[in-house]
């Protein structure tokens, strides 16, 4: 049995970029407005740039705990992102898409969609506001991957957005719808089941009235806007609706449709879900991707940047590292190294071709076990990062029954 344990910690970089690092463990949402169009910076350095700081993040995330990195499925099948909310960062399935130019600041929530199978939507905008999916899927979107809604209990539930309060936001995201029924929604919030608790929503009201409307309440009464948009059905659209204290604009790809002036209506609090029906009694039949909630109306001009903004993409793999009897590392063959792996990062803008920088990260503080003999019995498949008081838990080898000894090497 080997104890890989605290060796050179992050040695072996092949990583060579001439570059700065941007703001190490800043959150994801300051991407956005570091990302600017080609006429301001050379996108072939601000794309090195960024996937320079994707791998000083991996370090940290690495460094912080081993196992974060040695728990990831191998090979540039299984890609990744890093999420990173107000204490963590936390490692998913995917394809990080950023949409270059779209005002970062004073996000509260932002839900990219990217995640391949998974359970949560992750909160990129580091406020922790994660939802929880039910009956949704992953699929191809207009920015990455999306989340496809076939009706009835399909939706995204994001909870309360503590860091959203008054009557001063805006919501954007892009959709594709493949059907309609009365009272199915983009986004709302409400402080309960009923369809007069609610806070905001956005969607398809009912049959008599086929077009978007958007209600404003304040948990007992609402008021009903007919924007007058009638929802073209397969087609990606951006919508986006920004409320202020004196007025609430509807935004459709960029452009403003309509507007009305607000009341003294103090909005209430409540959860946010995504592709919930109004009180419960109509679903959301489609796609939505990127949605975005700020905590106050964005201009007519940062509006038009969202709808515009170009893509950038960005994503990590992982492969495991071997060597030979002499510990260089070879290519095939040799010995499996459970203390380090090769990771490789690759971004690109639009449908450009991926550029890849590399690095070999080793483990450094935390211990893992592995074992080459295994003549005491099945034991543990593979590294072991904790034992009990025999020997039995990870080699299957009963020091009070049987002879021999076990030697650990470095110690």
């Amino acid at each position: 049995m080997r104890d890989y344990r605290s060796g050179q910690s992050l040695i072996e970089i092949l990583v060579a970029v001439g570059v700065g690092t941007i703001m190490l463990l800043g959150a994801i949402t300051a991407l956005a407005p570091v990302i600017k169009s080609s006429t301001d910076v050379n996108r072939s350095q601000i794309g090195a740039a960024l996937g320079k700081e994707l791998i000083d993040n991996l370090k940290v995330f690495t460094e912080a705990n081993w196992h974060n990195l040695d728990s990831l499925a191998t090979t540039s099948a299984n890609k990744y992102f890093l999420v990173i909310s107000t204490s963590s960062m936390q490692s998913v399935t995917g394809t990080e898409v950023v949409p270059s130019g779209a005002p970062g600041a004073d996000l509260v929530g932002y839900w990219k969609l990217d995640e391949g199978a998974a359970l949560t939507a992750a909160d990129s905008s580091g406020k922790g506001h994660s939802g929880t999916v039910y009956g949704t899927v992953a699929t191809s979107g207009f920015a990455g991957n999306a989340r496809f809604f076939a009706g009835a209990g399909n939706y995204i539930d994001m909870g309360s957005l503590n860091h959203l309060s008054g009557n001063n936001f805006t919501v954007s995201f892009w959709a594709k719808t493949s059907s309609t029924s009365d009272y199915s929604s983009f986004i709302d919030s409400s402080i309960g089941g009923a369809s007069n608790q609610i806070r905001f929503y956005l969607g398809y009201y009912y049959s008599s009235v086929p077009r978007v409307a958007i209600l404003l309440g304040n948990g007992t009464t609402f008021n009903t806007l007919d924007t007058g948009y009638t929802i073209p059905p397969g087609i990606w659209v951006h919508y986006a609706v920004t409320v202020s204290s004196t007025q609430v604009i509807f935004y459709v790809d960029g452009k403003q449709y309509g507007s009305a002036t607000t009341t003294s209506l103090t909005l209430a609090e409540g959860d946010w879900k995504i592709a919930n029906g109004l009180g419960g009694t109509g679903w959301f039949n489609g796609w939505m991707d990127d949605v975005r909630i700020y905590n106050h109306a964005l201009s007519a001009s940062e509006i038009q940047t969202t709808f515009n903004a170009t893509n950038f993409f960005r994503y990590f793999y992982v492969d495991d590292v071997h060597r030979d009897s002499s510990g260089n590392m070879v290519a095939s063959g040799g010995g499996l190294d459970p203390s380090t792996k090769k990771i490789t990062v690759e971004y690109y803008w639009g449908v450009v071709a991926p550029k890849a920088l590399t690095v070999y990260l080793t483990r450094s503080g935390n211990r893992t076990l592995w074992q080459t003999d295994w003549t005491g019995g099945a034991g543990v498949n593979g590294p072991a990062s904790t034992t009990g008081s025999t020997f039995s838990t990870s080699s299957a080898i009963n020091f009070a029954t049987s002879s021999g000894s076990i030697r650990i090497d470095g110690l």
